[in-house]
């Protein structure tokens, strides 16, 4: 009795997960009849209820938009929409088009079947999107930008077309004072944007429109303004100092006096022009506010850039050489005339400025217009040429050849006994600046200033 317990036990074992696997079947079958009737149900004749169009749109510091206009349904006439559109956003007639699609180099090696319905989707998305760049469609207010977006029309082409909702995803430039429109849906903001979403019911009654306000007030574009000239500022003070301290001491010692001075110009203005390049937290508010008047990939915007980064330390440095007249004049004697010391100075200094100015262009045009960037590097060689030779002109310092003489004969004689080969000796004019200076070449030439040679005698 016993044995044949045991061996109907198994039996029933077996009916019951049997049992249990019908169960399971009959369970998930259940669950995927009942999607595909949701399926079903969002197909028919309530599936209109989904409908939804988004709107995306990016403002950037100059007030340009960047827009995107995606419809889940298929619109048989594009037209009408497209011109409220362009109409709601600002943007001059046929800005807003269809883009064609993307060519992705990978779907070579999908199968041709699957390549083609990929195709086909993308196709399909492409005719159902509006996109373009409408610029300057913000007013202006120094460096206030505004704009309001009536989207009443666009709301009843909407409606005839079948959509239900639109979403409207506003981007803008991160900035100290921004005001939208109430009731938007989230917002967001980051270091890179700020970002607002708003809701909008397109079969409702009550007038729809957005309004977006960013940038800075008067006070805020002060207050940007403030660091870099506080800091440009403070060289020019300490140099009036140096020059008031340098024409006192000159009644004792004139050189010791001028060096001074001259150390000081010098330590200033390279301490100056380091913490301006390397420090960027210096100089970024004279950036921010640039960045609302220029685009940002284009030759006048990295031209702006460039001057920025270079020219305010130059033109500080400007104003103390020229200032510096008085010193020259009452400590160290140059006989240079008011006008012809200010030429001279602004010619060695554009000698230096310009061609790193053109270097740092080039640079940076490399992957925005080659042409252009050619062009700078181009211009290194011919704006270097040009302004030594117009230095040399104004200053007069055309070094001679000595052919003949006493001193020719003994610096070659020197030469000799110390096993220098030696090509030529050549005087260069330093009378008006009282520059007594001797120098030696890598070419195997020395120069002697004839301010040197003069005292020597």
């Amino acid at each position: 009795m016993a044995a044949k317990h045991r061996l109907h036990h198994p039996r029933r074992l077996q009916k019951l997960s049997l049992a249990v696997l019908l169960l399971t079947v009959v369970f998930f079958a259940s669950g995927v009849w009942a999607q595909a009737s949701d399926d079903d149900d969002e197909d028919g004749p309530d599936a209109a209820a989904s409908h939804f169009a988004s709107l995306t749109l990016h403002y950037n510091a100059r007030g340009t938009a960047e827009a995107t206009f995606t419809s889940d349904v298929d619109i048989q006439n594009w037209g009408p929409l497209q011109t409220e559109f362009e109409k709601a956003l600002h943007c001059p007639a046929g800005t807003l088009s269809h883009s064609g699609p993307q060519k992705f180099p990978y779907l070579a090696a999908l199968p041709k079947k699957q390549r083609a319905r990929f195709e086909e989707q993308a196709s399909q998305r492409s005719m159902r999107t509006l996109e373009g760049t409408c610029p300057s469609v913000m007013s202006r207010n120094q460096f206030l930008l505004s704009t309001g977006l009536p989207l009443d029309r666009v709301m009843t082409e909407l409606q005839r077309v079948g959509e239900q909702k639109l979403f409207v995803n506003v981007t803008y430039q991160p900035s100290k004072y921004s005001e939208l429109t109430r009731s938007a849906l989230g917002h967001e903001d980051t270091a890179r944007y700020q970002y607002t979403r708003y809701e909008l019911d397109v079969a409702s009654a009550t007038p729809s429109g957005i309004h977006l306000e960013f940038g800075l007030h008067r006070r805020d574009a002060i207050r940007a303004a403030v660091l870099p000239t506080l800091f440009l500022i403070l060289p020019i003070v300490i140099m009036f100092w140096m020059q008031h301290a340098a024409v006192r001491d000159a009644q004792r010692d004139p050189t010791a006096a001028w060096f001074s001075y001259f150390r000081a110009l010098n330590w200033c203005n390279t301490a100056l022009m380091v913490i301006w390049v390397i420090g960027h937290s210096v100089r970024q508010g004279l950036e921010d506010l640039a960045a609302y008047y220029l685009a940002g990939n284009d030759v006048s915007a990295i031209a702006l850039k460039v001057a920025i980064l270079l020219l305010p330390p130059w033109i500080v440095y400007v104003v103390c050489v020229l200032s510096s007249y008085r010193v020259c004049v009452q400590v160290r004697g140059n006989f240079w005339t008011r006008g012809e010391f200010i030429t001279i100075q602004l010619l060695r200094i554009a000698t230096r400025l310009l061609p790193i100015m053109c270097l740092i262009c080039g640079l940076e045009m490399m992957t925005v217009n080659g042409r252009v960037s050619i062009a700078f590097f181009l211009a290194i060689y011919f704006t270097s040429r040009l302004l030594s030779r117009l230095s040399l002109k104004y200053s007069k310092a055309h070094p001679e050849a000595l052919t003949t003489g006493e001193l020719r004969d003994r610096v070659f004689d020197l030469a000799k006994r110390a096993a220098v080969e030696l090509r030529q000796i050549f005087i260069m004019p330093a009378e008006k600046s009282q520059l007594a200076n001797a120098f030696a070449s890598q070419n195997r030439i020395v120069i002697f200033t004839d301010y040197l040679l003069s005292r020597l005698k």
